[in-house]
């Protein structure tokens, strides 16, 4: 594999590319916030009208819009009481909770719908 030889970056170069990088605008987490409206849970129904056609496994944003509540209440039943045991069967796969559609019908559908 042949090596390619880059120039070391100045002192100069480097400052301002940080300088760049620095002003650039922190923009808020749209996708998050537009997970949570009431208009994204309506979406996700028409995508799988009927219960049958939603997938086996859930993130904590589909299983709200499955169950027509707030991700911040998904959530909250997520978290382990302290004899270690969730309100809500889950598996966590690093930052990403998991649920399957069977465990959300337990819990307790809204049939309200």
């Amino acid at each position: 594999m042949p090596s390619v030889a880059t120039a070391p970056l100045t002192r100069s170069a480097t400052d301002e590319f940080m300088a760049l990088v620095a002003s650039a605008p922190k923009l808020p987490n749209a996708t998050t916030r537009e997970k949570s409206s009431t208009a994204w849970q309506d979406e996700q129904w028409h995508r799988w009208p009927r219960e049958e056609d939603w997938p086996a496994r859930l993130d904590v944003y589909e299983a709200a819009a499955y169950l027509r509540l707030s991700p911040d209440s998904i959530r909250r039943a997520l978290v382990p009481a302290r004899d270690g045991r969730s309100k809500l069967a889950h598996q966590r796969i690093g930052s990403i909770y998991r649920i399957r559609r069977v465990d959300l019908d337990s819990f307790g559908k809204v049939e309200a719908r």
